[in-house]
């Protein structure tokens, strides 16, 4: 199951940015599926080529594929690739991963997801986001908006955790437009509650739009 959602997630990015080997799959097999290095960086490439096939048919099929450059910078890249691959086998574990117990480079993932619950004059929109660091404990924040003619905004907000001492909780805000001739001046005030530590932080916000 951890591998099909490490899939999706690629070919999601493969298809939307142009990324999703290097960047996406290799860090999450290595963090996530505990594999090594040599093992992540092979099944990433057969893997990104069965994306790129999908995402060429799919870009084919709406006339934006262009493939003499797809050629001309392929063919190089292939070449280069199995240059890459006999120097990699050259390279000791050490050398292609300055992660060990005494240095580990640290990883974080996130992903959320917005909800337009209600849209017109009145709009509430609810959020949600899950983080896991490496060297932390993982959160999941929630928070909501409610929106009155894009005038008026009240926003509210939750991260839980399970860190019996964590500082941050809830949060809270308001926010509201005010024309100035032809342009527009937003206010945001937003406050976040600080738990046994000191009284909560107030931040206040002026943007002008013109």
């Amino acid at each position: 199951m951890l591998l099909v959602l490490i899939g999706l997630a690629a070919g999601f990015f493969s298809a939307l940015f142009g990324v999703g080997g290097g960047i996406i799959i290799v860090p999450l097999l290595l963090v996530f599926a505990h594999f090594l290095q040599r093992p992540a960086m092979a099944t990433s490439l057969a893997a990104i080529g069965l994306i790129a096939v999908a995402g060429t048919i799919s870009y084919g099929f709406h006339g934006e594929l262009k493939p003499g450059a797809a050629a001309i910078v392929g063919i190089p890249g292939a070449i280069g690739a199995i240059a890459g691959t006999a120097l990699q086998q050259r390279l000791a574990n050490r050398t292609l991963s300055l992660s060990s117990s005494d240095y580990e480079l640290p990883a974080l993932f996130a992903g959320g997801a917005s909800w337009p619950l209600l849209q017109g004059v009145q709009n509430v929109t609810l959020h949600g986001l899950y983080q896991s660091n490496s060297f932390g404990v993982d959160e999941f924040r929630f928070g909501a908006e409610y929106g009155y003619h894009k005038d008026y905004f009240a926003r509210v907000g939750y991260k839980f955790t399970s860190n019996d001492n964590e500082l941050f909780g809830l949060t809270y805000g308001l926010g509201l437009r005010v024309p100035v001739g032809s342009s527009s001046m937003y206010v945001d005030y937003a406050g976040q509650h600080v738990k046994d530590f000191f009284d909560d932080v107030q931040h206040i916000g002026i943007q002008m739009t013109f």
